[in-house]
């Protein structure tokens, strides 16, 4: 089966949070460092963060969540310590779409919300 050749690709970061279900999901315009660095801060804003408390976000293995946190955690650069003070962010293990729990919920996105777009066979 192959795509139509016109098929543009679109970029959705959204985030599960396992007790209640809830997706909150942010359409960036597309994905490096700095759209998931805007997510994140999109996030916090969407789903505040008690005093005292964090929230721990686990990413996939994608390099433009590698070099976010990069900057964010493990150099903690100053401009980001808005995103240090209320999360903590983890990696799954690589090669592991079982453990993400946005799949589910993205591939409903992919293929209920976004309209379809048209595959020629053969």
């Amino acid at each position: 089966m192959k795509s139509a050749p016109g098929r543009e690709s679109i970029a959705y970061s959204g985030y599960v949070v396992p007790s209640t279900g809830e997706l909150l999901v942010t359409k960036p315009s597309w994905f490096n460092f700095e759209t998931v660095i805007q997510s994140l801060r999109d996030f916090i804003k969407s789903y505040p963060v008690q005093e005292g408390k964090r929230v721990y976000l686990v990413l996939d293995n994608a390099p433009w969540h590698k070099k976010a946190v990069r900057l964010v955690q493990t150099e903690a650069h100053e401009e980001y310590q808005d995103i240090r003070e209320k999360l903590t962010l983890l990696f799954l293990p690589p090669y592991s779409p079982d453990l993400n729990p946005n799949l589910p919920q993205l591939l409903y996105i992919g293929f209920k919300l976004i309209p379809q777009i048209p595959y020629k066979i053969g």
